[in-house]
């Protein structure tokens, strides 16, 4: 096979024809002379005549040849196959080479590991790199990581400790390959001096593993693209997609209703699937569901009354190809006995609030004691910092008030603040309650409800029906952070938790849960102990909140109490290997005993200086992270699998190719041989120096027979 890289040089070989027309117009015509006798010489004529036609036929063909030969060398033959070329014989090359190391490559068959199974490819072609190539290696899941930083020859020191592909490991990301994609095609901008540009993805091809998005890629037309492939169709796979708690909280010594969601991914048939729950690596339930291919189903498995304390529930199903999506855990904050002292000036009819209130203050596993007052306790007397206080309205004096908070700021105490709607002098209200805001340097201010219209800001009306019924228009939550579904009417406008002022002076960030279109429903300010949750609507008032006809206004207090409550750092749940985790701290911390302890007997210390949030970044495996300050454990998060890696089905070949367009792309099945897809397309050798010897050889032998004299030629 014959490719020529300079192929316009080849619109020379009209040029062969020149010595052709050159014979034609110079034939030899002899003139017709009368002489005595031609018999002797017929004879001798005849047999010159032939020699002489045949010379000249020669060398026609010879020049010919000379004239074709020179002009193919310019356009420079590239030959396979030829001259026992290897696969180490092809033009100097620059590849960068980019490995998957997404969750999704851990998938085990009887080959061993897809991930395994793509570095032997990979270290396959780069044995076949010559000196005169370079090369650089990407690892990537939802971002790329280029290994060495720099363009490497085979033949260096560097390049091959680059190139010890045994010590990567698979990471638990999800996949999105577009942006290693992107940045190896701009980095040919950066190769030197190489005739070809080749990218290498290796890959399992799950759907979606290039992302939503069109790719940009830079210089298209002189790259080739080759995507290796992992799989030859897509692997069955069952997966735990979700574990979580179907809208309620967890109360001590109650049993307890768990959701585990489980799905099955590329099996051909239906299968039964046994998730089974452990809680604190104890056995405490099983459930079953029959999957057919591609589907997902929630399996609902109650517990055992589970004890106060930090819980580690797991789900967990029988091992298949990918073990990562197997087994999910989440942690379960099973508050103490709390007492509540709850504070109205007036009951509030229908009596929502202490309605729910007593229904969690009664039976042996009740999760807290209630008390109800009409004024604020005094400074002094009946003053306890072992309870949570909610103040329902701030319609007090505002000596008294502000007498109660500075108080309980001193006392570190907590408080959960409700205001109160329909009141007939709400901007007075608003004022009131500003003013002691500021004065306790706490960065919430009221400012006025703020109406989302008859239908709220993310939820069908309110009809009578759905009132007298009870229903609630989707799920609100599943643990105390999850409260960002909840449906309201009207909200209080607050300022911005980063920042922000309260009474003219700056204040420092709060912890904030936004309801879906970003609205402020809820904040926690932690000041030297005292912990102060404010909620912007009246949570026990139909015309604001749609929970107080609900069964879920129960827990829903249940998780104020206890986020209330809590003196430990918080983080929001579902978080996602590799994904961030915001731990909020409340108070400034000067610290150089925190550590954050994940799994595998990881350690991570934490920057000791005063800021109330962190952001930790070393999430990259699923399991539990423990927070310490020193030896006592003060939090704690779960990190999950991002539930897409379980979905092994390989993306389309036409989807694939729409994402590159017009680039050179060829995909390698996983059951085709690499010499028969790359070596075949990229070895080979050019045989420019022996045309040049072969018109050298071609130019004596014209020489020689042009100056050879046929006999009685002359």
């Amino acid at each position: 096979m014959i490719n020529f890289l300079n192929p316009m040089f080849l619109l020379g070989l009209a040029a062969a024809a020149v010595p052709l027309i050159i014979h034609f117009l110079s034939r030899y015509r002899a003139q017709r002379r009368d002489f005595s006798s031609l018999m002797l010489l017929r004879e001798v004529q005849s047999r010159n005549v032939r020699k002489l036609r045949t010379r000249q036929w020669l060398l026609l063909i010879l020049r010919t040849l000379i004239i074709i030969l020179l002009i193919l060398v310019p356009a420079r033959p590239l030959v396979r196959g030829l001259f026992g070329s290897g696969a180490t014989d092809h033009l100097p090359t620059s590849a960068v080479f980019i490995l998957d190391t997404s969750a999704s490559t851990g998938f085990v068959d009887d080959r061993g590991s897809a991930f395994s199974f793509l570095t032997g490819r990979l270290q396959q072609i780069l044995g076949w790199m010559n000196p005169a190539d370079r090369f650089r290696i990407l690892t990537a899941d939802e971002d790329y990581t280029d290994l060495d930083g720099a363009w490497r020859s085979p033949g260096e020191p560097q390049a091959r400790e680059a190139a010890r592909l045994e010590k990567l490991h698979l990471g638990f990301r999800g996949t999105r390959l577009a942006a290693g994609l992107e940045a190896a095609s701009r980095m040919f901008l950066s190769s030197g001096e190489t005739v070809a540009r080749e990218v290498y993805l290796f890959t399992d091809c799950q759907t979606g593993f290039l992302g939503t998005d069109s790719l940009r890629l830079a210089d298209t037309q002189a790259v080739r693209f080759y995507i290796v492939q992992a799989h030859g169709r897509s692997p069955g796979n069952i997966s735990v997609e979700k574990l979580g708690l179907p809208g309620e909280l967890v109360r001590p010594g109650t049993p307890l209703k768990v959701t585990v969601e489980v799905a099955n991914y590329g099996s051909a048939d239906s299968v039964r699937v046994f998730p089974r729950l452990y809680l604190d690596d104890r056995l405490v339930g099983q459930g079953e569901a029959s999957l057919a291919a591609g589907e997902k189903a929630p399996v609902v498995i109650e517990l055992p009354p589970v004890e106060q304390g930090l819980r580690e529930l797991t789900a967990e199903t029988d091992a298949d190809g990918l073990a990562a999506d197997n087994r999910r855990t989440i942690l379960l904050k099973v508050p103490s006995r709390t007492r509540v002292v709850l504070v109205e000036t007036r009951k509030a009819e229908p009596d929502y609030l202490g309605s729910a209130l007593e229904v969690l203050s009664r039976g042996a596993g009740a999760p807290l004691t209630l008390e109800r007052r009409s004024d604020l306790p005094l400074p002094g007397r009946d003053f306890k910092t072992d309870g949570v206080f909610i103040i329902h309205g701030l319609d007090f004096p505002e000596a008294r008030l502000n007498a109660f908070l500075n108080e309980a700021a001193r006392l570190a105490c907590r408080l959960v603040i409700i205001p109160r709607a329909g009141l007939e002098n709400e901007e007075n209200y608003d004022r009131v309650f500003g003013a002691v805001a500021s004065k306790l340097d706490l960065p919430f201010e009221l400012s006025g409800p703020s109406s989302f219209g008859p239908g709220g800001f993310d939820s069908p009306a309110l009809t009578p029906g759905a009132a007298a019924s009870g229903a609630v228009y989707g799920p609100l939550f599943e643990a105390i952070p999850g409260m960002e579904k909840l449906k309201v009417y009207a909200l209080r406008r607050l300022p911005p938790a980063t920042g922000g002022t309260a009474g003219g002076q700056a204040v420092a960030p709060a912890w904030d849960l936004n309801t879906v279109t970003g609205a402020t429903l809820l904040r926690l300010v932690r000041r030297g102990g005292l912990s102060a949750l404010l909620v912007s609507c009246d949570l026990a008032d139909p015309l604001e909140c749609e929970l107080p006809i609900t069964p879920l206004f129960i827990p829903l207090l249940h998780s104020l109490v206890t986020l209330a409550g809590d003196s430990g750092p918080l983080v929001k749940p579902d978080r996602k290997a590799g994904e961030p985790a915001s731990i909020y701290f409340g108070n400034e911390i000067n610290s150089s005993s925190l550590e954050v302890h994940g799994p595998g007997d990881n350690r991570y210390l934490l920057p000791p200086g005063e800021y109330d949030r962190l952001e930790f970044d070393n999430t990259s495996q699923p399991g539990i992270y423990r927070i310490y300050e020193g030896q006592r454990m003060t939090g704690a998060f779960a990190v999950g699998l991002d539930p897409r890696e379980a979905d092994l089905r390989i993306e389309s070949e036409q989807q694939v190719r729409r994402k590159f367009g017009r680039a050179e792309l060829k995909i390698i099945p996983a059951d085709s041989a690499l010499e028969n897809a790359v070596f075949l397309s990229r070895g080979g050798v050019e045989v420019w120096p022996a045309l040049l010897v072969l018109v050298l050889g071609l130019l004596i032998v014209e020489q020689i027979v042009a100056n050879r004299n046929v006999e009685g030629e002359e």
